[in-house]
């Protein structure tokens, strides 16, 4: 289930995203924030794939994704820590509130931080 929320919200930003549909994109990701410029500045063809996931009490899901970069040949892979956090406005009842590229490995994990 929480696989399948995180894979849900990941594919809408994706599509809002390269159908330049930023209604739709600032209900799914905060406006001006790390995940808004990191889609600015990567215009090319993305690709996310959950691998693992763990929804919390306090509502808050975390996901650990691979992200290919199709634009480049040979294709380029990241793995990524995402946090998302519930959100009335929001189609999916989520928005993506941090992400960031792991340069080590990537953990799930599998205690709420607290404030996020």
């Amino acid at each position: 289930m929480a696989m399948d929320k995180a894979q849900t919200q990941s594919d809408m930003i994706l599509y809002a995203h390269s159908n330049h549909n930023p209604g739709l994109l600032y209900k799914l990701i905060p406006f001006g924030q790390d995940i808004d410029r990191y889609l600015a500045d990567n215009h090319h063809q993305l690709e996310v794939q959950i691998k693992q996931a763990a929804e919390f009490e306090n509502g808050v899901l975390r996901a650990i994704a691979v992200i290919r970069d199709a634009s480049v040949a040979p294709s380029k892979i990241y793995h990524a820590e995402l946090t998302m956090i519930k959100s009335d406005a929001s189609p999916t009842g989520y928005t993506m509130s941090k992400g960031y590229i792991c340069h080590d490995a990537c953990v799930l994990k599998t205690k709420p931080l607290g404030f996020i």
